[in-house]
C-alpha cells in the first residue's frame, strides 16, 4: 500500500520511502512482547512504547556533548538504527513513539524523554521541505498501516475531469450562453478567482478549472454542512463511489481501538478522488491539530475550490491565505476562488498575497445590473414586533425565510412563531444539530418547496438553498452577506414590484463571540439606507456602494489586526512545522474560539437529552461493549455515533465529560431538543 502511495505521490523524493519501510518494520514490534496479546484488547500494554524499548535494547546510543553539530549512534550487529540516514534515527523511534497519537512533545514516560529531545533538536536542523516531507511520509505510513488492517481494498487515483462530466453534473441546466462562459474557467492560471451572481452555477461549473490542470485529488471546501450534504447528493449520481463527504472533526483523546475505527471512517471518507468537505478542514491541518500527518498529506498536488470565500471571517482568511502562499510550491497546489459578491478589495488582497495577475480572475457579476429581485425596506423596531406580518404572508400562501444572526435569537423567534403554526409549517434550521437530526430538516424543507412555510434560519441558510422563498425577514449583517440572503428571494425571478423583504438591528451582548464584527454590520447599515424601497433600481448598485466603503485600505487595517490576533511566528517557532497543536495554550485557543469560526463534533450527554426515546437510544450507543463486537457491526455502531454528534463552538469545550470512551460532553445549562437543537435552558423556557 505505501509503495501505490510513494508511486502516487511521485513528487515525495525516493528515499523517504527508505523512512517508510523502516517504520513499517519496527512500529508494531511491541506486539510479539510477552506482556502484549491480542485477546487483551484494551487491557494491553501500550505497544508502541515496547516496540521502542525494544528498539533501544538493540542499539547502543553515543551522546555527545551539548553544542555538538552531529548527533552519533553506533549499534549493535542487528542494526536498529536507521542506516540509510542514522541522524534521523530518534526522529524515526519518535515517531513510533506517537503513531497511536499526536506528535506532541512530552512522552508518557520520562525515560523515554530522551527520544523526544534529541528528534527536536534534529527538527530544528532539518529545512521547512524536508520537515514537510519527513511528517508526510509519516502520514502516509499511518494511513497504509490503517488500510492495510482493514478489509479496504485501496489504490490512489486521480480524478477525472473533462467537459463531459460537467455537463452531467449540470444536468438539464445547461444553459448555452452560461456555458460558454464556464468554459472560461478553463483558461485561468493554477490559481484562479471567480465572480459570479447568485445562480450561475459556480459550484458545479468549477470542476472545468481542472480540464487542463491535472490534480491529485479535487477538494470542494464548502461554508456549511448542509451544503455540504446537498452538493454530494448531486456529485454521486454521476461521480459514485469516488465522491465522499468529511466533516467529522473527532479529536479527542479516544480508546485505541475505537481511535482506529475512527481513522478507519477518516480513510473511507477522505481519500477519494474528490472530497467535499469546509474550509476548516484545511485550515485545522495546516494548523497542525490533532493528529493533522494523516489529512494535510492528502493536500498533496491537490485542487482546491473555495466556495464563498467572502463568508471567511478576518482570522480564517489570514491563516488560509498564509498556508496557501507557504505550501503553494511544495504541495504544487492549484486553486480557485469563488464568489457571488466579492468585493474588489478582497479580489486585491488575495491578488496581492498569491501574487495573481489579471488573467486570473473572471467577473461576471454584471448580470446584477439587469435584476431587481428584492425591494426591501428597513425597520428599527426588533422582529419580533412583526409576527403577524410574517403569519399573515403564510395564510395568503407564501413561503417566508426568516434569517437570524445567532442559533439563540433563531430559537427564541421560532418558540413565539410556534404558538401561532401548525407545526407543519414551521421549521428551524442552524448548526447545532444532531447529524440525523439536521438531514431529517433538510428533507422536509425539499418536501415543503411549494408549499406555504416558515423557516427560521441562521447563517447556514445563505449558501445552503437552492431553493426561492418568496418573503425574507432578516436581521442586518455584512453586506456580502446580506446580499446572499437577498438571493434565497425571489431567485429565479428578474425584476419585482413589490416588497419583499424587511430588514432589522441584530441584538449583539458579546461582540467577541458573535458571528461578525459591529463595524461590518454599520456599514451594511449606512450603504442599505440610500437603497430603500424604489431607490434600489438593481442589484448592482449594492455592490458598487460596498465596494465604495469597504475599499483595500479598510481591508488592510482589518486583516493586519486579524494578523496580530494570530501570531504566525510564534506558531512556527512553536511547532516547527511538526508538533501537534496544543487547544490548551491561551494564544492558540484564543484563534479556534475566534467568532466561532471552527467547530468540534460531540455527543450530548445524555442527561442533556429530553425526548426520552433519543436519550435512551444514546445510552445504548455510548454504553456498547465496542471490543466483543464483530468488525462490520463495531463499523455500524461507529456510523450510528457520528449520526448522533453535534458540532459546537471549540470554546464550548472544557466542560464536564461523560465517563465514555466517545467524546461525551454534559453541557450545563443546555439540553438538546430535537425540533430546536441544542440551546440553553432560559429559551427553553
Amino acid at each position: 500500500i505505501m509503495n501505490h502511495f510513494f508511486k502516487f505521490y511521485e513528487d515525495i523524493p525516493k528515499h523517504y520511502y527508505d523512512i517508510a519501510e523502516y517504520l513499517a518494520e519496527f512500529h508494531d514490534y511491541g506486539k510479539l512482547h510477552k506482556s502484549w496479546n491480542i485477546n487483551k484488547g484494551r487491557y494491553n500494554p501500550s505497544h508502541s512504547l515496547l516496540s521502542i524499548k525494544w528498539l533501544i535494547s538493540s542499539a547502543q546510543i553515543i551522546y555527545k556533548e551539548e553544542g555538538s553539530e552531529e548527533i552519533e549512534l553506533s549499534y549493535a550487529p542487528n542494526r536498529k538504527v536507521f542506516e540509510p540516514r542514522k541522524e534521523l534515527t530518534y526522529v524515526l523511534w519518535y515517531f513510533i513513539l506517537k503513531h497511536h497519537s499526536r506528535l506532541t512533545d512530552t512522552s508518557p514516560i520520562i525515560e523515554y524523554r530522551f527520544i523526544i529531545d534529541s528528534a527536536k533538536e534534529i527538527f530544528k536542523r532539518l529545512t521547512f521541505v524536508e520537515k514537510i516531507n519527513l511528517v508526510d511520509t509519516f502520514g502516509l505510513f499511518k494511513i497504509a498501516d490503517i488500510v492495510s488492517a482493514s478489509d479496504i481494498s485501496y489504490y490512489p487515483k486521480n480524478p477525472v475531469v473533462n467537459e463531459k462530466l460537467v455537463k452531467n453534473i449540470v444536468g438539464g441546466r445547461v444553459i448555452s450562453d452560461r456555458w460558454e462562459q464556464q468554459l472560461k474557467l478553463r483558461e485561468l492560471g493554477e490559481f484562479g478567482v471567480l465572480k459570479a451572481y447568485t445562480g450561475w452555477g459556480k459550484t458545479t461549473a468549477s470542476l472545468l478549472f481542472f480540464v487542463n490542470k491535472p490534480v491529485k485529488k479535487v477538494f470542494f471546501l464548502l461554508p456549511t454542512i448542509t451544503a455540504i450534504n446537498k452538493f454530494y447528493n448531486r456529485l454521486k449520481d454521476s461521480l459514485s463511489t469516488d465522491v465522499s463527504r468529511y466533516f467529522y472533526l473527532y479529536e479527542a483523546e479516544l480508546a485505541e481501538e475505537i481511535d482506529k475505527l475512527n481513522e478507519l471512517f477518516f480513510i473511507r471518507n477522505f481519500l477519494s478522488p474528490y472530497v467535499i468537505t469546509t474550509v476548516d478542514q484545511f485550515i485545522l491541518s495546516f494548523l497542525q491539530y490533532g493528529k493533522y500527518h494523516t489529512k494535510r498529506a492528502m493536500f498533496r498536488g491537490a485542487g482546491l475550490i473555495f466556495d464563498e470565500i467572502h463568508l471567511l471571517n478576518p482570522v480564517m482568511l489570514y491563516l488560509l491565505l498564509y498556508f496557501l502562499r507557504k505550501f503553494r510550491q511544495i504541495y504544487r497546489l492549484k486553486a480557485l476562488f469563488m464568489s457571488a459578491t466579492l468585493p474588489n478589495a478582497l479580489y486585491q488582497y488575495i491578488s496581492d498575497r498569491l501574487n495573481l495577475d489579471q488573467k486570473s480572475f473572471l467577473d461576471y457579476s454584471s448580470e446584477y445590473y439587469k435584476l431587481r429581485r428584492i425591494k426591501f425596506i428597513y425597520s428599527d423596531s426588533s422582529i419580533e414586533k412583526d409576527v403577524d406580518s410574517i403569519i399573515n404572508n403564510v395564510e395568503k400562501g407564501r413561503r417566508v425565510l426568516i434569517i437570524l444572526n445567532t442559533v439563540k435569537r433563531a430559537i427564541k423567534l421560532a418558540k413565539v412563531i410556534e404558538e401561532y403554526l401548525s407545526p407543519d409549517k414551521l421549521i428551524i434550521l442552524h448548526s447545532r444539530f444532531m447529524y440525523m437530526d439536521r438531514r431529517r430538516k433538510e428533507e422536509d424543507i425539499e418536501r415543503n418547496i411549494h408549499l406555504p412555510h416558515v423557516l427560521v434560519s441562521t447563517q447556514v441558510s445563505e449558501v445552503s438553498l437552492d431553493i426561492s422563498y418568496d418573503m425574507l425577514f432578516t436581521e442586518l449583517s455584512p453586506l456580502s452577506s446580506m446580499i446572499q440572503r437577498f438571493g434565497r428571494v425571489n431567485r429565479y425571478g428578474k425584476f419585482t414590484r413589490e416588497i419583499n423583504t424587511y430588514i432589522y438591528d441584530p441584538e449583539i451582548s458579546d461582540s467577541h463571540y458573535y458571528p461578525y464584527e459591529p463595524r461590518d454590520i454599520e456599514i451594511t447599515k449606512r450603504v442599505l439606507a440610500d437603497f430603500e424601497d424604489e431607490n434600489l433600481r438593481n442589484e448592482g448598485q449594492l455592490l458598487e456602494a460596498f465596494d465604495q466603503e469597504y475599499n483595500f485600505e479598510v481591508l488592510n487595517k482589518i486583516m493586519d489586526e486579524a494578523g496580530r490576533k494570530i501570531d504566525l511566528d510564534a506558531f512556527e517557532d512553536l511547532l516547527d512545522f511538526v508538533y501537534s497543536l496544543d487547544v490548551n495554550q491561551r494564544s492558540i485557543y484564543r484563534v479556534l474560539s475566534y467568532r466561532e469560526a471552527f467547530t468540534n463534533l460531540v455527543v450530548p450527554d445524555p442527561g442533556c437529552i429530553l425526548d426520552s426515546e433519543l436519550k435512551s437510544y444514546v445510552e445504548s450507543l455510548i454504553t456498547t461493549q465496542f471490543q466483543e463486537l464483530d468488525y462490520s457491526r463495531k463499523l455500524r455502531l461507529m456510523a450510528e455515533i457520528k449520526n448522533i454528534m453535534i458540532p459546537v463552538p471549540m470554546w464550548w469545550k472544557g466542560r464536564q465529560t461523560y465517563d465514555s470512551s466517545y467524546p461525551v460532553i454534559y453541557f450545563k445549562g443546555m439540553i438538546y431538543d430535537r425540533n430546536y437543537g441544542f440551546i440553553d435552558m432560559e429559551v427553553a423556557s
